[in-house]
């Protein structure tokens, strides 16, 4: 992947999969960009090498976490009774917490909206990641989307 050419320096957000564990891709990519500020989601995976990244260049770069509120309240946008139990690998039982699965596409917005990015840089990932890649195109801002063949350690 070729460098993005800008004179200044970029807030970037990073998004991918839990999964993703590629971190020398994670490292290379984030390297080839002069960037000022990177936020994510706070999840394992991409996220977290991009935390990794971040704090190893902790003198020229700043980090942004949004991590979603999987056990908060829900908000207008939800629909009634939508809430699901986590998958604990047995049958729900009274007493066991549920989540909102709206949480991650609305912190996503909220991570739009308040990082306020110039590029959003893709690892590969699920309907999380393509949902980021959805919201970042409608809103204007560049998307840099590392193809999977590029991760050579994913699991």
């Amino acid at each position: 992947m070729s460098p993005i050419m800008r004179s200044d320096y970029l807030r970037v957000l990073v998004c991918g999969g839990r999964d993703y564990n590629d971190a020398a891709t994670v490292y290379d990519v984030l390297s080839s960009i002069h960037i000022s500020e990177v936020a994510h989601g706070g999840a394992l995976g991409a996220d977290k090498l991009a935390d990794d990244w971040a704090r190893q260049h902790w003198q020229t770069v700043s980090r942004r976490v949004y991590p979603a509120d999987w056990n908060g309240p829900c908000d207008s946008s939800c629909r009634s009774g939508h809430r699901r139990y986590r998958d604990l690998g047995r049958p729900p039982q009274p007493g066991d917490q549920t989540y909102c699965p709206n949480a991650g596409p609305r912190r996503n917005q909220i991570m739009l909206d308040n990082f306020r990015p110039d590029l959003v840089i893709a690892f590969p990932g699920g309907r999380g990641t393509a949902d980021m890649v959805r919201r970042a195109v409608a809103a204007g801002v560049e998307v840099r989307q590392v193809p999977a063949d590029q991760n050579r350690n994913q699991t």
